[in-house]
Parts: C-alpha cells; sequence; structure tokens
C-alpha cells in the first residue's frame, strides 16, 4: 500500500515535469490563421482591426489592456476570415457576458488601414528607427569580427516592423 502511495505521489509530481509546461506563450500573431494568409497579413489586420500590437497585450504602459476593444478586434478579425487558435472571442464573452463587444447590438469594427499605420505600435516602431543608428549598424556589420551582417541591418530597420508600412 505504501508503495502504491509513493508511486502514485511520484507520478503526480512528474508530469508537471514536461518541457512544454516551462514555455512562453507564443506572440498573439501565431495565434490566428487563414488560409493563404502569410505572417504579414495576420500581423496588418491585427492591427487594422484595433488591437494592440500583434505579439500580444506586452507592455501596460504603452499599450494598456481594455477588454472591450480587444474582444471588438477578436469579432473584427473573426469577420475578415481568420480564426483563433484556443478560446475564441464567443468562449470568451460566456465568461464575460457583460463586456459591451458582447452585446448583440455591438458595433464591430471594419478593418482599417489608417487605423493600423496611427496605431501606438507603429508610431512606437517609426519613432524606433534612427537612420544614424542604421548607419552605425552598417559601419559595425564591416567589421569581419562583428556577428551582424549588413543583411541583419536591413532586417532590424526594415523587415522587423514590415505591418507597419503602407
Amino acid at each position: 500500500m505504501r508503495l502504491i502511495l509513493i508511486m502514485l505521489l511520484l507520478s503526480i509530481l512528474t508530469t508537471g515535469c514536461n518541457k512544454a509546461y516551462f514555455q512562453p506563450p507564443p506572440p498573439e500573431y501565431e495565434i490566428w490563421s487563414k488560409s493563404g494568409a502569410s505572417e504579414l497579413d495576420v500581423k496588418k489586420a491585427m492591427l487594422e482591426c484595433g488591437m494592440n500590437n500583434p505579439f500580444g497585450e506586452t507592455d501596460p504602459k504603452l499599450y494598456p489592456y481594455n477588454r472591450n476593444r480587444y474582444y471588438l478586434a477578436r469579432f473584427c478579425m473573426e469577420s475578415e476570415g481568420y480564426i483563433e487558435r484556443g478560446m475564441n472571442v464567443r468562449e470568451a464573452c460566456r465568461l464575460y457576458p457583460e463586456t459591451p463587444a458582447c452585446q448583440p447590438d455591438a458595433v464591430i469594427p471594419k478593418p482599417s488601414v489608417e487605423r493600423r499605420l496611427n496605431s501606438k505600435y507603429c508610431q512606437h516602431a517609426k519613432s524606433m528607427i534612427d537612420p544614424a543608428e542604421f548607419k552605425q549598424c552598417l559601419v559595425e556589420a564591416a567589421n569581419p569580427r562583428d556577428s551582424a551582417t549588413p543583411e541583419d541591418c536591413v532586417y532590424w530597420f526594415k523587415e522587423l516592423r514590415a505591418e507597419c508600412r503602407p
């Protein structure tokens, strides 16, 4: 009997030792999919629908969380044919039925390129791209001892926030 209890206790304790439990959640744009849509398409759609950030609600100071706005953006994504892996917005509305976005008369926003380009995320991205830093990156990349390459500089300063270009 004692052996059974010890084995039971060990099995309970070791079930939480799976590597997957210790992984950070994926960026939010990986949760959304649509047939034929690229990663860039998903990021653009998220911002056009009003999400703060395609990576998720990462910085509460820069991107304050607002459940209603977030749910409206999720409904917008669904209306554009995107599928959310995990708990979809309708299931979330069952948990928070008082949220205005969950009401039958809620007005679901349409995607807007202007909303995307004027989002805090894209405005912050524009302020991060400093031409002097780009030139300095290229100078440092020319040094054979540096691990960065000129291609890395182009990626960091141009491709990294491609979703913020018109």
